[in-house]
């Protein structure tokens, strides 16, 4: 290789990198937001569909919840693990509290224990994926990306 050669391969080499480094920020930052928001948007009484998030990278974890009625220990979890998100890899907020699919979407009728319902849906998880093009564009210019725009 000559000379030129080199030093146009090293110039591609350094730009690749930091954009990946742009990329993954701007990847983990948006994690962080949508997992902090869908907690936020959580209906609470006592708190424990609030703690009963769960964020994981790669498949949906499910564990041990407890009572966040501020939400504070489910976002500070989401956070950390929105910091090891890589290029590729699947950001998951799952919520394992048996009764959070009834919250979000309503339950008309009787439950397997005999109890009525008449319960609306909260829709919280879709009124906070419906903000993800905003949350990216709020990340982009918080990042100071270039051409955030077309976000």
């Amino acid at each position: 290789m000559t000379g030129k050669t080199q030093t146009f391969r090293a110039n591609i080499d350094k730009w690749h990198a930091a954009t990946n480094e742009k990329i993954e920020a701007f990847a983990r930052q948006v994690c962080a937001e949508m997992g902090e928001q869908v907690v936020t948007e959580t209906p609470h009484d006592t708190g424990f569909l609030r703690g009963s998030w769960q964020p994981s990278i790669g498949e949906p974890k499910s564990g041990e919840a407890t009572n966040d009625p501020s939400g504070k220990m489910a976002i500070s979890a989401a956070a950390l693990v929105a910091a090891d998100v890589k290029l590729g890899d699947k950001f998951y907020m799952a919520n394992n509290a048996v009764y959070a699919k009834r919250v979000e979407y309503g339950f008309v009728g009787e439950d397997s224990l005999g109890r009525k319902y008449n319960q609306a849906g909260r829709f919280y998880v879709a009124d906070t994926v419906a903000r993800f093009k905003s949350v990216c564009r709020k990340v982009a210019r918080d990042l100071k990306l270039t051409g955030s725009k077309g976000v």
